[in-house]
């Protein structure tokens, strides 16, 4: 016989916390012991007793069910990927994390993120810096947005969130500094896309001729994909016929929050690879992950290792994890250094600089400005030499 479940929750300490279990849900008092927490919970139990269905008036602000809600509310980010980033946000709030909302400190953000800051990959202060720079301002400007949905939905109150809200530096200072990104050699990305599946070695083709985002690429489905006829790209009517183009225009991407128009031309060589697949349902990944098993397991039937195609659930799309690992696993098979998908973007970026010029790289990237194409191109030696030898010759003469 099971066991029966009792009629009056009972008061635990969780953590520090006073709390009871009751509804599937865990209802907090406050600090364990305090007679505001013991006051708390009668005032629950008899609230329980004439309604099972009632709630501790303390639980709703909890750091973590706050978070929680902002992600089931209609502002939490139509994304996926941003919504299980905040998500993840929650493992790292540690003591924060089942604090009133209200009585989380400026001084208590700081000092979590440099205690985070000051991880290492191994246990005992060895190793490295376990978090990036980069990583922390994520997770704070995530930590903000939640902050100010909590002022909007009245759990918080202005001037409580005031302070965090405030907070310009972050005390991370011993973490570890954003690497820039080198430009992968042509040759490296050449053997491994002989190493590679047709699906994979196809994507990375597509990045050489195009310099578009690896996101760019596996997010890509037939209906962004224009061909033919009058197209409208940022308020102005293109003919793509008299233009000789595809171009791919991508409906969310990095920058649309700011109203920007990710357009990606696409020549007679990117034609050819994507016009096969230009066949099947519009608005399905016209990369597959499903495609590059079976194309595997094909080209190397003896090896009864791989996973035969169907014995397993696959996603319907690539993500920035497992293309990375596709391309990092065929590197090795190759007898290239390791690169990242990233890196072919950053190489298009200095080959078309040192092709034609840096406003051309700023074009072809799909930049606004070219300080940000700058970041992505690299010192230009051969001008640079040849400007000063010029400049040489005109003194002489």
């Amino acid at each position: 016989m099971g066991r029966k479940r009792a009629v009056i929750p009972v008061l635990k300490n969780f953590r520090g916390y006073a709390t009871c279990w009751a509804n599937r849900t865990r209802h907090y008092f406050g600090d364990y012991g305090t007679p505001e927490a013991e006051a708390a919970y009668r005032t629950f139990v008899a609230q329980y007793a004439a309604n099972p269905n009632a709630k501790a008036s303390g639980s709703p602000n909890i750091l973590t069910h706050v978070i929680r809600d902002f992600l089931r509310s209609p502002d939490a980010p139509a994304s996926a990927d941003k919504q299980a980033a905040i998500a993840y946000l929650i493992n790292h709030l540690g003591p924060l994390a089942l604090r009133q909302i209200e009585h989380v400190t400026a001084q208590d953000i700081k000092a979590l993120f440099k205690a985070k800051a000051e991880e290492t990959t191994e246990p005992g202060g060895k190793g490295g810096p376990k978090y990036g720079r980069a990583t922390l301002r994520r997770w704070f400007a995530n930590l903000k947005r939640v902050y100010s949905w909590a002022v909007e939905s009245k759990r918080i109150s202005a001037e409580a969130a005031a302070p965090v809200m405030a907070i310009k530096k972050l005390p991370i200072e011993a973490a570890r500094r954003e690497r820039d990104v080198e430009p992968v050699p042509r040759q490296h990305v050449e053997a491994t896309i002989a190493a590679l599946n047709r699906t994979v070695g196809e994507m990375v083709k597509l990045q050489l001729l195009t310099g578009m985002r690896p996101s760019d690429v596996f997010n890509m489905t037939g209906a962004e994909v224009f061909r033919t006829g009058i197209v409208k790209l940022g308020g102005t009517a293109r003919d793509l016929d008299k233009a000789g183009v595809w171009v791919y225009v991508r409906k969310v991407h990095k920058t649309d929050r700011f109203g920007h128009v990710r357009v990606i031309i696409l020549g007679d060589e990117a034609k050819a690879i994507l016009e096969p697949r230009l066949t099947r349902v519009p608005n399905v990944p016209l990369f597959q992950p499903i495609e590059s098993v079976a194309e595997s397991y094909r080209k190397d039937t003896l090896d009864m290792k791989r996973s035969r195609p169907g014995s397993r659930a696959y996603n319907v799309k690539w993500t920035r994890q497992s293309y990375a690992q596709a391309i990092e696993r065929a590197a090795e098979k190759a007898g290239v250094p390791k690169w990242t998908p990233y890196q072919v973007r950053h190489l298009v970026a200095v080959e078309t600089q040192a092709e034609f010029d840096l406003d051309a790289a700023r074009a072809k990237l799909g930049q606004k400005s070219i300080s940000v194409a700058a970041r992505y191109a690299d010192f230009d030696f051969t001008r640079a030499v040849n400007i000063e030898k010029g400049k040489g010759k005109k003194e002489a003469s």
